[in-house]
Parts: structure tokens; C-alpha cells; sequence
């Protein structure tokens, strides 16, 4: 008898969002959002659901295939291709402010809008292979999840764009604190040290990996660093190694042609690395943390510099003058003027 195939991308889209919303109702940190604000989203969301099953109907299985004869283009999908997805999404978003639960949505922008934007990649290649040309024509006009058009409008690229920036600023953001914390780590243990704790986030990572209850940005314990030097190193490295990342997304950005999406991730991505340090370096001098909410409250890149020998100005000269480039080199014109040379 002949097993039924799994269905992956409706199997790991439900099982993100059942976790997602485990993950709201254990949460007992609580941010200062609005419960209005989430309660009016789940509304949203609900009611979206509901207009895009009047279009639907038997084709809404629960199956990633579609089963319909023809292609569902009226209603909601005249404005993007997956609006059940989104409606998924904003349901989740509803819920993770109303129960105000940062957990929550740290887990809907790290697994559940993976999971959503996954299965309709996957949705797209199977109509595709279903319906032909008559796709193609119409993802040719509509949006994946965001519309590329409203009807009696001109498409507005920079809306898209900055809703695009917006959706991978959490996700993004916390990708680039792993690497600032892997760059103490991994410095401090070529320094001579011992690395003792790593936690990010909810995570503690070592010495084991569990869940944790408390937020914590970033923490390294590095212990044993055998001269003043080796201190400053660990210290300094942190910030180095996303400012070190940020002047490599540039050359990649520079040197090569990609989607769109991909530049607005990797621009998204390299505004975190531009940022880190000279926030690191003067934010905590001035009493705030090093990301003005959140974040370290002490300069270490500059107590760092000051333990490896480096004076102050000269410190503040170099810190200021690699901002400055990559500030000139992520500018558009200047981009343009590079790709234009032979």
C-alpha cells in the first residue's frame, strides 16, 4: 500500500505557527505595546481570513497543492498572490501584542513568516507548473505578499521597499548580534581565553543550550585573557566584527547584481554593522545604552582600544573616518557610478 507524501511546507508552516502562539502564552516578559493595537491587527486579520475564503471555498484544503481548475485572481488576490498567508500573519502579529509577548514575536519574524513566505514559494512553483503562462502573467502584476500596485495606481517601489525593511529589521538585527557576539568569543579564545557563558537574546548557547526567561541582548563570559592587550582584543572585537561585515556586504553589493529583495536584506543587514560601533563608542558616554533602548551601557570598543595601546583621537579618527566610507560607498549614486565602469 503506498504511503501518502508528506506535506512539508503546510507541515512546518503549522507547526511554526502552533509553536508561535505557545510561545505567546508561556512568554511572561511583557513590552510596553499597546493591547489595542493587537487586538485591532487580530481583527484585521480575522476579517482578511474570512474575504479570502468567499473566493476560495472548496480550494481552501489545507493542502499546499491547489486543486482548483482555474486560477483564483478576484477579491483579495487581485492584490497579492497569498492573502491567506498574510492573514496567518497578521493574526499572529495581533496576538503577540495583545499578550504583549516579546518571545512571541521575536519567534513570528524568526520562524512563522519563514515558514508562510516557504510555502508560498512553493505554492508559486506548483501553479506555475500548473497553469502556465497564465501565471506568469499574473505574478508578472501581483506581489508575493505586499501588493506591487493598488487598483487606479502607480506602483510605489519605495513603499515595498520599506515595508520589505521593515519585516526583516528584527530578524536581521538579531542576525548581527550573534556575530557581534561570536566576534568576542572567538577572539577572546585566540587571545588565551576560556569561554565561560554565551547567552543571546532568550538562548543561552554555552556552556549549554537552553531557553532562558530574562532578555538579554548579548553577554560573553571570557575568562583567563592573559595580558592587557588581549583585554582590549576581546573587548574591541565585538563591533569590529559586524563594522568588518558591514565593508563586506558592500563589496558583494558593489561587485554583483541581485534581486532586489536580496539588496534591501543585505542593505538592511549592513545598516546594523555601520551602526554598531560608533553607537557602541559614543552612545554609553552620554548615558544611554548602545542602541538608545537596549544594549550595552559601557563604551567597550573604546575601553578596549585604550587597553591595546591606541590613544583616544586616534581612535576617534578611525572609527569616524570607516563610518564615513561606508555611509559613501552603501549611497546610491555612488554605487550606480562603480556598476557603470568597464
Amino acid at each position: 500500500m503506498r504511503r501518502a507524501a508528506v506535506d512539508l511546507p503546510s507541515l512546518a508552516m503549522a507547526l511554526c505557527f502552533t509553536a508561535n502562539l505557545m510561545v505567546c502564552f508561556l512568554d511572561r516578559m511583557r513590552l510596553p505595546a499597546s493591547e489595542q493595537l493587537g487586538r485591532a491587527l487580530l481583527v484585521l486579520g480575522v476579517l482578511l481570513f474570512g474575504y479570502v475564503l468567499l473566493y476560495l471555498r472548496r480550494g481552501f484544503l489545507g493542502e499546499t497543492r491547489p486543486n482548483l481548475d482555474h486560477l483564483v485572481t478576484g477579491g483579495p488576490y487581485r492584490f497579492c498572490r497569498h492573502p491567506l498567508y498574510l492573514s496567518f500573519i497578521i493574526i499572529v502579529l495581533g496576538i503577540d501584542l495583545m499578550l504583549r509577548s516579546p518571545a512571541g514575536l521575536l519567534f513570528t519574524f524568526a520562524a512563522s513568516l519563514p515558514s508562510a513566505v516557504y510555502r508560498g514559494r512553493v505554492e508559486d512553483r506548483l501553479l506555475r507548473e500548473k497553469f502556465g503562462e497564465e501565471w506568469e502573467r499574473y505574478a508578472r502584476e501581483v506581489g508575493f505578499l505586499l501588493p506591487k500596485k493598488l487598483p487606479g495606481l502607480r506602483p510605489r517601489p519605495k513603499t515595498r521597499t520599506l515595508l520589505l525593511s521593515l519585516a526583516l529589521f528584527l530578524p536581521l538585527g538579531l542576525a548581527m548580534d550573534v556575530l557581534h557576539e561570536l566576534g568576542h568569543a572567538l577572539s577572546g579564545i585566540a587571545a588565551g581565553g576560556t569561554l565561560r557563558c554565551m547567552k543571546i537574546a532568550y538562548l543561552e548557547v554555552y556552556p549549554q543550550l537552553a531557553v532562558t526567561t530574562g532578555f538579554t541582548l548579548g553577554y560573553i563570559e571570557v575568562t583567563g585573557l592573559p595580558t592587557s592587550f588581549a583585554q582590549g582584543l576581546f573587548l574591541l572585537s565585538g563591533s569590529l566584527t559586524t563594522h568588518i561585515v558591514s565593508w563586506l556586504l558592500v563589496v558583494i553589493l558593489l561587485r554583483t547584481r541581485l534581486r532586489p529583495e536580496a539588496q534591501v536584506a543585505l542593505r538592511v543587514l549592513a545598516l546594523f554593522g555601520l551602526l554598531d560601533l560608533p553607537f557602541y563608542v559614543l552612545f554609553p558616554q552620554v548615558g544611554l545604552p548602545h542602541w538608545i533602548l537596549i544594549g550595552g551601557n559601557v563604551p567597550e570598543p573604546l575601553l578596549g582600544a585604550r587597553k591595546m595601546g591606541l590613544p583616544d583621537l586616534v581612535f576617534y579618527v578611525i572609527v569616524t573616518l570607516t563610518s564615513l566610507g561606508l555611509v559613501f560607498l552603501y549611497s546610491r549614486p555612488f554605487r550606480t557610478v562603480l556598476r557603470r565602469r568597464p
